[in-house]
């Protein structure tokens, strides 16, 4: 093994123990915080039980994808990897990039529920809430809550662990290997059979996006309008009759569609035109050329692939496959 391979190995090990630390801390989320935090609060008047409830949720929420950043850098003192850049910058051409990863991510839900529907998943994930479906806010002060829990802290906390601390310490070792993982990691992370895919294309799309830019405020702004949108879905079908609300999806998904189309026009002769090998060559396909802030010659695919299954990343894996079978045949069973 050359020592570049060491490095990644010791990388993945690494991104390995703090995926599988986010696994846990996602179950004592689920089981602790959704269970008995409402319980322990319960003492409270309504509005300040609700208003401490879901800011606590969030808080916890945050804890819960933070930590394995902090545990990761935490344990690379000594090792290779690279430091976290939160420095706030945003590319020329944001909203072109906000506009084709929102047409993307939209026609990729609508893919996934196509296949949901195909493999009658509807019924066996009752517990699961849809935009038409799930409870949705209905005080003023609950909406606000709702893009705090749903919009604000996750594109924060999930964009520093996938693709300020996944992605950007698999960079040096080839941008394929680094997008696609950290899309898979995000897709894993979900744990539930029907937003896998919708999820993982997210992440590519973001994690395109992020090793184009450089910036990981262009990564959180994408993930933070697109649950924002999620949210807003939500609120239209409590404020209109469901006749009305379907009509105005329809024409959103049509309009963000339609401009995503655009954009990604756009964006496409922009850099067409300055030259740039990066769509042609890079992130989906090929490895780009290392540049100056990426300088390590990546690693042929193969080796990659093989390195990566280390014990940590097995069994965080693992791990995941047995919560999404569990989570069916409970469906099915119960």
């Amino acid at each position: 093994m050359t020592v570049q391979e060491k490095a990644y190995r010791s990388v993945i090990s690494r991104l390995g123990v703090s995926m599988l630390v986010l696994f846990g801390l996602i179950t004592v989320y689920r089981t602790v915080a959704l269970e008995y935090l409402p319980q322990i609060l319960s003492f409270m008047p309504q509005v300040v039980g609700r208003i401490v409830y879901e800011l606590a949720l969030a808080l916890v929420y945050a804890l819960t994808f933070l930590a394995p950043v902090f545990i990761f850098y935490g344990i690379s003192k000594n090792k290779p990897h690279e430091p976290f850049d939160a420095k706030l910058y945003l590319p020329r051409g944001t909203l072109l990039y906000l506009f084709a990863a929102l047409g993307i991510v939209a026609a990729a839900a609508h893919l996934n529920t196509y296949i949901v529907n195909i493999f009658d998943a509807i019924s066996l994930i009752r517990s699961e809430p849809t935009a038409s479906t799930q409870s949705v806010p209905r005080a003023s002060y609950e909406i606000l809550l709702a893009f705090i829990s749903t919009a604000v802290v996750p594109a924060f906390v999930e964009e520093a662990l996938f693709r300020g601390t996944v992605l950007k310490n698999l960079l040096p070792f080839g941008r394929t290997t680094a997008v696609f993982v950290s899309a898979l990691l995000f897709g894993m992370m979900h744990q539930t059979a029907t937003q896998f895919f919708y999820a993982t294309v997210a992440g590519l799309v973001i994690g395109y996006i992020y090793v184009y830019t450089k910036s990981i405020w262009c990564a959180v702004l994408i993930h933070f309008c697109n649950n924002a949108l999620s949210v807003l879905l939500s609120i239209l079908y409590e404020r209109l009759p469901i006749e009305r609300a379907v009509l105005v999806e329809g024409i959103y998904y049509l309009a963000i569609l339609a401009l995503g189309i655009i954009a990604a026009l756009v964006l496409m002769r922009m850099h067409r035109e300055n030259g740039d090998a990066l769509l042609l060559e890079g992130a989906f396909e090929r490895d780009v050329p290392p540049d100056a802030e990426y300088a390590e010659t990546p690693l042929p695919m193969a080796r990659r692939v093989k390195v990566f299954f280390t014990p940590p990343m097995i069994i965080f894996v693992a791990l995941c496959a047995v919560q999404v079978l569990y989570m069916l045949l409970y469906a099915v069973l119960y």
